[in-house]
């Protein structure tokens, strides 16, 4: 039995993707963790701007559009969640304090979340009328 698989044709990364150590895998992971920082920059300005996403290169390339980097973002508050989570059964504290306390550490990432939410639920309501 070989070792060697073949990468899905979909490829969510793009086609450039050919694995976290190459030199096009390292350098579409620091874009990437680029465009999350452009993004939450212009979200602690304004985190329900409709120009959040505007003009980012490589942003569909490299997230597929502004929803699959707003899933790389939401994958990653549910990451410190998780976390916190842990550390708070740890610590006795209740859920509700872990998120409480993520939200204060992580205000500008909970923001931009909650008003993309607000945002999509509102385009929604609209185009059901």
């Amino acid at each position: 039995m070989s070792d060697h698989f073949e990468r899905p044709a979909n490829n969510r990364y793009g086609e450039h993707f050919d694995g976290p150590n190459s030199r096009n895998g390292w350098e579409d992971h620091h874009r990437r963790t680029e465009i999350v920082h452009t993004v939450l920059t212009r979200a602690a300005i304004d985190p329900a701007s409709p120009d959040l996403f505007a003009e980012i290169p490589e942003l569909d390339r490299l997230f597929g559009g502004p929803e699959g980097l707003l899933l790389a973002l939401r994958y990653r508050w549910n990451i410190h969640l998780d976390a916190k989570l842990e550390q708070a059964l740890v610590q006795g504290q209740s859920a509700v304090e872990a998120y409480v306390e993520l939200a204060a550490e992580q205000p500008v990432l909970r923001a931009v979340l909650d008003a993309q939410y607000r945002r999509r639920v509102r385009a929604a309501e609209a185009m059901a009328r």
